[in-house]
C-alpha cells in the first residue's frame, strides 16, 4: 500500500458544469430556446419565488445563461469548454491550449506568464485602493409588433408592453440597501480575478461576483441581489411611419433591458409584422386590388365598384378589357 499521499486525478480537476444540462437543453438548441429556458427556470428557482426558491441553483442558471445566451461565449464553450472561456476572458486565444500552451506548475512560472500577458505580478494580485461598482449597460431587446395592412397606410402610434429586466423598484437601480458602502469583493479579495485550475494548468478569470471591478456592496439589495434590476414589464410608446414594410425593424434607443448598478439601458428593436388583407396586396410602393367583373362588362365596358383605403370607389371599365389586366389610378 502506497503512503506517498499522491492526489488523485479527480481531486486535481476542477468540478465541471454542463451549462446545457443546467438549462435542460440539447446542444442544438436555438438562441430562442436558451432564452425561453432561462426565463422559465429563473422564475422557478428565484429565491423570492417561495418554497421552490434555491439561491445556489438560481446563480448557476444565471451563469449558464450568460454563456449560452452570448453567441461568442457559446461558440468558445462548445469548442473548448470552461477552460476556453477562462482563457478568452483574459485575452488568450483558446486555440493556444490545443497547441500545448499550458501554465506549468510553480509560482515563478506563473509570474512570468502573467507578466507577459497581463502586465506583471501586480496585474494578477493588485487590490483596488478605492473599489467602485462597475456600471454595466443593459442588453438590447427584440420585440415583434403585428399590425393590420390598413394600419400601416398611415402613421400609427402604439403602446408596447415589453418583458425584460427593468430597474429594481426597491433600490431604484442602485443594487444596494440605503446607506450601504462599497467594499472590496470578498470572493477575489479586491483583485477582480480568480485563479483556477490544476497544478499543471492555471488560468486567471474575471471574478463572477464583482465582474472584475474588485468591489461589492456591503449590504446588497435583497430584491435584486445587488444587480440593480429585476424581471418586469417596460411600457414603451412608438411611432410607426406610414408605408412601413413587412419585417421592417424600428430601433428605440435606451428602451431595452435595464443596466447593472445604474448602467444605461440597452436598445429596443421592434420588428413590424403586417397581416395580409382580404382585398389589398402590396408590390413595393404600389397598392393592388382585385375587381371581379362580368363577361359583358369586359367586352362592352361599364362601371364597377372597387375597394380603396379611403372607402369604395366607382371605376370605369373600357370595352375589350382582358382578364388580369391592370388599370392605374
Amino acid at each position: 500500500m502506497s503512503s506517498g499521499g499522491r492526489a488523485s486525478s479527480a481531486q486535481m480537476k476542477q468540478e465541471k458544469k454542463d451549462y446545457y444540462e443546467v438549462l435542460g437543453l440539447a446542444r442544438s438548441a436555438s438562441a430562442a430556446d436558451v432564452k425561453k429556458a432561462y426565463y422559465r427556470l429563473a422564475m422557478q428557482y428565484h429565491p423570492d419565488s417561495g418554497s421552490g426558491g434555491d439561491k445556489d441553483k438560481f446563480a448557476l442558471i444565471n451563469e449558464a445563461n450568460e454563456v449560452l445566451g452570448d453567441e461568442k461565449k457559446r461558440r468558445i464553450y462548445d469548442r473548448f469548454g470552461e477552460e476556453g472561456l477562462r482563457a478568452s476572458d483574459q485575452g488568450i486565444d483558446p486555440e493556444m491550449m490545443n497547441q500545448g500552451f499550458v501554465f506549468q506548475g510553480g509560482d515563478s512560472g506563473l509570474d512570468e506568464i502573467f507578466e507577459s500577458f497581463f502586465g506583471g505580478r501586480q496585474a494578477r494580485g493588485a487590490k483596488s485602493p478605492n473599489p467602485q461598482m462597475r456600471k454595466t449597460p443593459g442588453e438590447d431587446v427584440r420585440h415583434q409588433l403585428m399590425l393590420d395592412f390598413r394600419e400601416v397606410a398611415q402613421v400609427v402610434e402604439k403602446e408596447l408592453s415589453v418583458n425584460c429586466p427593468v430597474e429594481c423598484a426597491i433600490c431604484a437601480g442602485s443594487g444596494k440597501k440605503s446607506g450601504s458602502k462599497v467594499i472590496r469583493c470578498t470572493n477575489c479579495n479586491g483583485t477582480g480575478q480568480r485563479i483556477s485550475g490544476s497544478m499543471f494548468m492555471q488560468v486567471a478569470t474575471t471574478c463572477e461576483r464583482c465582474q472584475g471591478s474588485g468591489a461589492m456592496f456591503e449590504s446588497p439589495c435583497t430584491s435584486c441581489f445587488g444587480d440593480g434590476r429585476s424581471m418586469g414589464t417596460r411600457n414603451v410608446s412608438i411611432r410607426v411611419p406610414a408605408g412601413v414594410d413587412n419585417d421592417h425593424v424600428l430601433k428605440v434607443a435606451r428602451k431595452g433591458a435595464a443596466g447593472y448598478h445604474g448602467g444605461h439601458p440597452g436598445d429596443l428593436y421592434v420588428k413590424i409584422m403586417v397581416r395580409e388583407d382580404e382585398y389589398f396586396h402590396r408590390s413595393g410602393a404600389d397598392l393592388h386590388v382585385v375587381a371581379p367583373i362580368t363577361f359583358a362588362q369586359a367586352a362592352l365596358g361599364g362601371k364597377t365598384t372597387v375597394h380603396t383605403l379611403s372607402g369604395e370607389e366607382e371605376v370605369e371599365i373600357p370595352g375589350g378589357t382582358q382578364p388580369d389586366e391592370y388599370f392605374h389610378r
